[in-house]
């Protein structure tokens, strides 16, 4: 598997390609095409920018699929903890949800700066989790 970070194109195609899995005989192939080229496109203009900002592809790699997985997963996140609360506050509101994300994408920045090269083979190792998650889609 290559080191080149393809993998944030995988990460962002896999909810659009798994919302079309789960409902394949109530929805057409094509209610999928504008999705998937909305996602692709946002993804390399994310991969390029971050490649501009930091000048190297395996930093830009990882932080954009940092940020593609958490823009994913906060509304399932958000649904999960919405009726949870601790000491009678509400864990599941924007107000307290929405700082953490942050703080995970500062820290995937953080990481991706400063330790990304003590593990040189972090692309592909994304890859290869990337095109496995697509693979058991395709699979079912």
């Amino acid at each position: 598997m290559t080191n080149k970070p393809i993998h944030p194109f995988f990460f962002a195609l896999y909810p659009v390609l798994a919302l079309l899995a789960n409902n394949v005989g109530q929805v057409d192939l094509s209610a999928a095409y504008r999705p998937i080229i909305f996602v692709l496109i946002g993804t390399a203009a994310l991969l390029l920018l971050l490649r501009g900002i930091f000048g190297d592809w395996r930093r830009a790699g990882v932080i954009s699929a940092t940020i593609i997985i958490l823009f994913f997963t906060y509304g399932h996140i958000y649904t999960l903890l919405k009726n949870i609360e601790i000491l009678g506050v509400g864990i599941g509101r924007h107000r307290f949800l929405l700082p953490v994300w942050l703080a995970l994408i500062i820290f995937g920045i953080w990481w991706s700066v400063s330790k990304l090269s003590a593990y040189p083979k972090t692309n592909q190792t994304l890859n290869s989790i990337a095109l496995l998650l697509l693979f058991f889609l395709w699979s079912r």
